[in-house]
């Protein structure tokens, strides 16, 4: 409601709402006295919307006085009783008729909107009330376009995007939409649509729209963001001089061993490498190492030998993957003449 009219004295400012399907609601002075004292407007009557009635305030519980008012209603008005409470002085009734828009009607043509009150302080002199329609706010409803349940896609979290459609009667009535995480008080996001930086786990996300004289609506909706990814491994042999790609090597060979693991949730996950030849009774290798490089040397009756690269990688979630890379590595000739020899 925005004001209370009386002839002679400035509008009151009114405080409070009336649901007109309801016939209720409560109607107070805030914190501005009307001469002097507070005042309190409870609806007892309401509402007609249609042609001629009458409010007998007689029957009326808490009414200081017996009597009625009778009225006739144009289309699209509505008619309320109301009881008046000011200083020492309670239950004066009031008739108020209001049109659909909100603004208040002159009953009784005297220039003034509402009609002559009968009883109380105020006997005699004109009063109504005047407000402005107030629809619902909407429920809000969390969409998550990725859906409610999202791979972890940047180092522990995933950034994932909210969205709600709100749709209000007067868009300048929105004071300011936030979103908030797991019952934070620090917005975390706002406007009707946000990118929100979501740790893994299960989470809560709201979002309150705020509005100047509407009061305030939230939502609510739970995120879950998961790692079931393993982490993506390269690997493979280059040539320690050129740095080209080496598939298969043979008499002598410097070779380096290139391993690297990527895991969009884990920037570090734990790697490990292990090379190795296959073996079988009887063969013999030859081990040299020092700080910089190490060197094997094998002697076996086959001509041809795969040098065997074997990475594991495992994230902090545990996702484990394994990648296997073969290196074909041929004999020499005098290594195999020596393996001939051998079979001899």
């Amino acid at each position: 409601m925005t004001f209370m009219d009386f002839p002679g004295a400035p509008n009151s400012t009114v405080v409070g709402t009336v649901d007109t399907n309801a016939g209720t609601g409560t109607l107070t002075s805030g914190l501005t006295p009307f001469f002097g004292h507070a005042w309190t407007g409870t609806v007892v009557f309401g509402f007609e919307t249609t042609g001629a009635g009458t409010w007998n305030y007689s029957g009326a519980s808490g009414a200081s006085a017996t009597g009625t008012y009778n009225f006739i209603l144009a289309p699209g008005q509505v008619a309320m009783g109301v009881l008046f409470d000011w200083g020492t002085s309670s239950g004066i009734p009031i008739l108020n008729i209001m049109n659909a828009d909100g603004s208040g009607v002159d009953i009784d043509g005297d220039g003034t909107i509402g009609t002559t009150m009968t009883e109380g302080p105020f006997a005699g002199a004109s009063v109504g009330f005047a407000g402005k329609p107030v629809i619902p706010l909407p429920e809000i409803v969390i969409a998550i376009p990725g859906g409610s349940s999202q791979e972890c896609d940047a180092e522990n979290g995933s950034n994932v995007l909210f969205d709600t459609n709100i749709v209000v009667s007067d868009p300048g009535e929105i004071e300011s939409i936030l979103w908030f995480l797991d019952g934070g008080n620090t917005a975390v996001g706002n406007g009707e649509s946000a990118e929100i930086f979501v740790p893994l786990g299960t989470h809560t996300i709201k979002v309150t729209m705020n509005t100047l004289t509407m009061g305030s609506v939230s939502g609510t909706t739970e995120i879950v963001v998961k790692d079931s990814t393993a982490p993506v491994i390269s690997a493979g042999f280059v040539d320690a001089r050129t740095g080209s790609p080496v598939t298969s090597v043979s008499r002598r060979a410097n070779v380096k061993v290139l391993v690297n693991a990527n895991d969009d949730c884990d920037p570090e996950p734990m790697t490990m490498s292990v090379i190795g030849i296959p073996l079988e009774d009887s063969d013999s290798i030859g081990i040299k190492t020092n700080r910089k490089k190490s060197s094997i040397t094998l002697t076996a009756p086959s001509d041809t030998v795969d040098a065997m690269l074997r990475v594991v990688s495992t994230d902090a979630t545990g996702n484990t993957a394994v990648e296997t890379v073969l290196l074909p590595v041929t004999l020499d000739s005098q290594q195999r003449h020596k393996n001939k020899r051998r079979r001899d």
